[in-house]
């Protein structure tokens, strides 16, 4: 499971309440996961309002404007750990990398790649490892053409 027993156990206690409420389907897509009393979607702004006040509630400052906590950085730092745990449990990064991907719901694995980047930025260890791995997959190629030609 990529998050701990216990916020999964709080998912689960949430959605055994959630799924007494009646949920209304958006287009027949899935229901989204966080719903009104009433059943309908969360906006942005109302999950962006609770973000703000649990934040001012556990004392962390936010400055706005980019500075600050975001409830995006809870995704970006998901990602970022869980590279870092699938390096310490001595997965290929590369090969696991669709997976994260698939699991972040990435239409492209271009998507991805930001996460990659900011890990490797983060923990420049774990990517030297592979480098070392693939250093000859792809041979020295001479790019010297004043040599002639047999």
């Amino acid at each position: 499971m990529p998050f701990t027993d216990t916020l999964a156990n709080v998912c689960k206690d949430y959605l055994e309440h959630r799924n007494k409420l009646p949920i209304i389907s958006i287009d027949g897509k899935d229901s989204p996961f966080f719903v009104k009393l009433n059943g309908g979607c969360c906006r942005h702004a109302a999950i962006y309002n609770w973000f703000r006040k649990i934040l001012n509630l556990s004392g962390i400052s936010f400055a706005g404007n980019r500075h600050g906590p975001r409830v995006h950085d809870i995704r970006h730092s998901f990602a970022c750990h869980s590279f870092v745990k699938l390096s310490d449990e001595g997965m290929d990064l590369y090969c696991s990398w669709p997976y994260l991907s698939t699991y972040l719901g990435h239409q492209s694995l271009e998507s991805t790649e930001q996460y990659v980047r900011l890990t490797a930025q983060m923990y420049p260890e774990l990517l030297k490892d592979t480098d070392r791995l693939y250093v000859n997959v792809l041979p020295d190629i001479n790019n010297d053409n004043s040599k002639e030609k047999p």
